[in-house]
């Protein structure tokens, strides 16, 4: 994020901690009830959902300067300030796992009314901006997002964006960057020993990729060969969680943090419908991914029985 909204009444009530991400807890929802998401309404609620990582890492932005990523509010903190919204009645956890993957144990958080009473009243008396007075603040009623993709958008040449569904790094990424000049020399059976591990995992837990986004998946292994198992699985339940929930494009974002050196940071995955425009709807592009996994693997068992006769 390039600015951060605070709330002064719930900042002067339970921290500024709280202030910030109750006030990204209220946008999320409206945006999804705005767009009426069948994928966030569940049991009758709207639900955003997040990793305590993945909420620090979208509240926190990359210095345009040194392109090292800074935290605001760090994964720890985010932690505390949840457990006391929680306490506090501002927000309620669900108690199943909404995740399509039980593999994925990321939390869905839904605001209450209480969290919700704060922004019933003008936005503009209530919050003040950490950065520019002129910064358009949230309001109420929030339109369904619009294309805003750099590569779409001839306009935009600065950042790339994510969309709109929490549970995502949406933290900016410039997009005018080059591959740093560097080398680590690791032993390629090393590399190979570390893929077999996140292969294991993927296995053991029946997890589905795409020829694309395992080949970026075991660069992105090869390149970090002393990860601990615990950190693979971490890393997987993320992945998995944006690949088959968020409709976004894991290998676009394994290989970008592989070239730019940055935190691993996704958007949605393109793909058009049959006139040629772009499709947003998470469902649609799922579907489609879905197909994509089914017929690769056709064709590998195919290929497999044509192997085997030769």
């Amino acid at each position: 994020m390039d600015y951060l909204i605070l709330n002064k009444t719930v900042a002067l009530k339970y921290g500024i901690n709280v202030s910030i991400i109750l006030n990204d807890f209220a946008y999320w929802d409206n945006i999804n009830k705005s767009n009426k998401s069948e994928h966030h309404n569940r049991d009758g609620k709207y639900w955003i959902y997040y990793s305590c990582k993945a909420l620090a890492e979208h509240l926190g932005m990359i210095d345009p300067e040194t392109g090292e990523f800074e935290y605001v509010v760090t994964p720890r903190q985010v932690q505390t300030a949840l457990d006391k919204m929680i306490a506090e009645d501002l927000i309620v956890v669900a108690e199943k796992n909404y995740n399509r993957s039980k593999f994925d144990q990321t939390k869905w958080y839904s605001i209450t009314e209480k969290g919700l009473s704060f922004f019933v009243t003008s936005i503009q008396q209530n919050v003040k901006s950490t950065f520019n007075k002129n910064d358009t603040p949230i309001q109420q009623n929030v339109k369904p997002i619009p294309n805003d993709n750099h590569k779409d958008n001839p306009n935009n040449n600065h950042f790339s964006t994510a969309p709109a569904h929490g549970n995502i790094n949406a933290t900016p990424v410039p997009d005018n960057r080059t591959r740093p000049d560097f080398k680590i020399n690791i032993p390629d059976n090393v590399r190979q020993l570390a893929w077999d591990g996140w292969l294991q995992i993927i296995t053991e837990h029946e997890l589905e990729f795409t020829q694309k986004e395992l080949a970026a998946l075991k660069a992105f292994a090869y390149s970090r060969p002393k990860m601990q198992p615990y950190e693979v699985r971490a890393t997987l339940t993320m992945i998995y969680g944006w690949a088959v929930d968020d409709a976004l494009d894991v290998a676009d974002a394994l290989t970008r943090s592989l070239n730019t050196r940055t935190v691993v940071q996704a958007v949605m995955r393109k793909e058009s419908d049959a006139k040629g425009q772009r499709i947003y709807d998470i469902n649609q592009l799922n579907w489609i991914r879905e197909q994509k996994i089914k017929q690769e693997k056709l064709e590998q068992t195919k290929n497999g029985a044509k192997n085997e006769m030769e």
